[in-house]
Formats: C-alpha cells, sequence, structure tokens
C-alpha cells in the first residue's frame, strides 16, 4: 500500500489503512495455527474494467474518489478517514487531474509486483 498513489492525497488515513494490513509472515502464522499452509501467492493488478469498489479499485479512475458515495463503500475512506484530510485531499486531486499532474503522480507510484497479493492454503496431513 505504501507505494499506492492515493498516499499524495491522503497519506494519514492510507497510513492507518496500510497499518490493518497484515503481513506475509502474520497471515503464514495465522494460518499454519489453524492447520493450513501455504500453497501459492500471486500477485493481483487492479485492471481498469474491475467493478466492485474496493480501497484501490479505482486505480485507473481518480474521479471516482471524488464521489462522497464512492469513498462512503470503502471502510478506509468511512472508518478511517478524516473529514479535513478527506476535503484536502479530494480537492488536490481534482485540481492534479484537471491540471495534468495526476499522470505525473501515478507515474512516480508505479512498480512491479501487483497491487494486491492473492494467497492459496490448504490443509496438508
Amino acid at each position: 500500500m505504501d507505494s499506492y498513489w492515493l498516499n499524495e492525497y491522503f497519506p494519514e488515513t492510507l497510513k492507518k489503512s496500510s497499518q490493518r494490513m497484515p503481513s506475509l509472515d502474520t497471515v503464514h502464522a495465522a494460518l499454519s495455527q489453524a492447520g493450513l499452509v501455504i500453497v501459492d501467492t500471486e500477485p493481483y493488478e487492479v485492471q481498469k474494467d474491475v467493478k466492485d469498489l474496493f480501497l484501490y479499485a479505482a486505480k485507473h479512475r481518480p474521479e471516482l474518489y471524488l464521489d462522497p458515495r464512492v469513498r462512503a463503500g470503502m471502510f478506509t475512506f468511512a472508518g478511517l478517514a478524516s473529514p479535513e484530510e478527506v476535503a484536502s485531499g479530494c480537492a488536490r486531486l481534482a485540481q492534479d487531474i484537471a491540471s495534468g499532474r495526476f499522470l505525473e503522480v501515478t507515474t512516480k507510484s508505479r512498480r512491479d509486483g501487483g497491487d494486491y497479493l492473492f494467497v492459496t492454503a490448504e490443509r496438508r496431513g
């Protein structure tokens, strides 16, 4: 989550959200305690045509984050964000979309390895 371009506009909110995400080691330990082992991991890159509106779903459609109805359906915004940061972040995001600066922000946030990681586990023995 540290590489999400959303950090440019909502840094404190993304920091809070990131702290809620378990590390792969934590996931591994929890699965192991449940008698499961990780058999595969697969990076997932958010696509332009994604339908569900989870936190990074509008990665390619930043204008959606300006809609309060969309943000209301995302726990990170609805449950972790301060109204002040949302207001200032949305204002800067709208300005960057209009000016074209948004392309620069997204270009510097690109990285390999996917946006999310799917983990497959199974019971052994």
